[in-house]
């Protein structure tokens, strides 16, 4: 009796190794954003490594750019997940996703 495609082992072999692939190439297209987010507000992120958590106001305060710039960029750090809003009260502060700390350290060097 043939055996079906479905419990051929070099067909499950080959549909595990694009599934592989395409998960590494979204990963890797994902952390490359993050770096590309990195460098590009590199001055941010340096501030939040050593004042974290700020608020918008805070951060103002420091780099001296317009309101509407800040606020864009932060909503771009926190799209790419490397920036997260917390909001308690009547308060709204940023602080770096630690999950890529790592990712920093590297890009910035």
């Amino acid at each position: 009796m043939p055996t079906t495609k479905s419990k051929n082992p070099y067909y499950l072999r080959a549909a595990a190794a694009k599934v592989r692939a395409a998960s590494v190439t979204e990963i890797y297209s994902t952390d490359r954003q993050r770096a590309a987010a990195i460098r590009t507000y590199e001055e941010l992120i340096r501030l939040l490594q050593f004042y974290q958590p700020m608020s918008s106001a805070e951060i103002l305060a420091e780099l001296y750019q317009p309101r509407a710039l800040l606020q864009s960029t932060l909503r771009k750090l926190i799209r790419t997940d490397l920036l997260v809003k917390v909001e308690f009260e009547q308060h709204t502060l940023y602080v770096l996703n630690g999950r890529y700390n790592e990712l920093i350290k590297t890009t910035l060097k």
